[in-house]
């Protein structure tokens, strides 16, 4: 008999995790396609075995370390829901009170900012949301010795993704910073 998504949340198990709980009920939604409060709301349904092998899959890949935005393929930051992969860096949450200090520093009139070496765009697209007067240039850097053609559209997609959905006022040029 297939478990109930309560019992797939109480037989979950992740020993490596500090957030088992939270881990789990992420990526049983994401197998099932629904939010968190679905499994508050119905904690008897079953999950097809489509969506069961799914999770499964899921809950392996998190043992074996693979961090949950990557399985995700997303990642909340400030009030942005960023898209990551293997090939951009997960943006960490200690990274938002480095948006909060530039926000309090920062002018209130408009003014041009340079986030430097940016990663998945994530600082930019956030003083881009809270300062839409600001000019920003994301600055996408790489050392001489990358292949930038080989590395670059894959990081590009994912950094292009959220600007879409946030805002069209970064620009993101890139180049050596050598």
């Amino acid at each position: 008999m297939t478990p109930t998504l309560a019992e797939l949340l109480v037989s979950a198990e992740l020993p490596d995790s500090d957030t088992a709980r939270l881990d789990a009920e992420l990526l049983l939604c994401h197998a099932i396609g629904k939010p968190r409060t679905y499994l508050r709301t119905w904690p008897e349904r079953q999950p097809d075995a489509e969506q069961l092998r799914r999770f499964e899959q899921l809950m392996s890949q998190r043992r074996r370390g693979v961090p949950v935005a990557y399985l995700l393929g997303s990642q909340g930051f400030w009030s942005l829901q960023l898209d990551v992969s293997e090939s951009t860096l997960i943006p960490r949450p200690d990274t938002e009170r480095l948006v909060e200090v530039a926000l309090e520093l920062g002018p209130s009139e408009p003014a041009k900012v340079l986030d430097l070496g940016t990663g998945t765009g994530a600082i930019a697209l956030a003083l881009a949301v809270e300062r839409p007067d600001w000019q920003l240039t994301g600055w996408i850097g790489w050392p001489r010795r990358w292949r930038w053609r080989a590395v670059m559209p894959s990081a590009c997609r994912f950094v292009m993704q959220p600007l879409s959905r946030a805002t069209g006022s970064v620009r993101w040029p890139a180049g050596s910073l050598i």
